[in-house]
C-alpha cells in the first residue's frame, strides 16, 4: 500500500466518522422536533379546554397524572436557568412555533451538509477504486 492509498483510506475513515456523527445529530434533532410538536399540540388542546375539564398531564414517557383545568389562558414555561414564567397560550404557541422553525432550518442545513459529505465519500471511493485498478 503506497502513501497515496494510505491517505485515501484515512480520508475515507474521517468521512465515515463525520457521516456517523451527522446522522446521530439528525436523529437527535428529529426527536427534539417531535417533542416540540407534542408540546404545541398540548398547548393548542389546553387552549380549547374549559375550566373544570379533566385532562391527563404527561409527567414523563408514558407516565401521566389526572388534573383539572383551572386556567385556559396561561401556561408556565421554563425559559432557562430554572426560571419559569407565565405565558399566554397564544404567546407560548408562537414561541414553540419559532423553536420548531429554527430546528427545522438547522435540520435542513445538516441534511444538505450530510448530502455534501456523502458525495465527497463517493468521490473518494471512486478515486480509491481507480487507484487500486491502476496497480493491478
Amino acid at each position: 500500500m503506497n502513501d497515496e492509498q494510505i491517505l485515501q483510506q484515512q480520508e475515507m475513515q474521517e468521512l465515515k466518522q463525520g457521516l456517523l456523527h451527522m446522522q446521530q445529530q439528525l436523529q437527535l434533532l428529529a426527536h427534539q422536533l417531535q417533542e416540540l410538536e407534542q408540546v404545541k399540540e398540548a398547548i393548542v388542546s389546553l387552549g380549547k379546554a374549559n375550566k373544570g375539564d379533566e385532562i391527563l398531564v404527561p409527567l414523563d414517557a408514558g407516565v401521566y397524572s389526572q388534573a383539572t383545568v383551572t386556567n385556559t389562558k396561561d401556561v408556565l414555561m421554563n425559559v432557562g436557568a430554572n426560571t419559569i414564567v407565565t405565558k399566554k397560550i397564544d404567546d407560548a404557541r408562537i414561541l414553540v412555533d419559532s423553536q420548531i422553525a429554527e430546528l427545522q432550518k438547522i435540520q435542513k442545513d445538516m441534511e444538505e451538509e450530510f448530502s455534501h459529505v456523502s458525495q465527497q465519500m463517493q468521490m473518494a471511493q471512486m478515486t480509491q477504486r481507480n487507484s487500486e485498478e491502476k496497480e493491478e
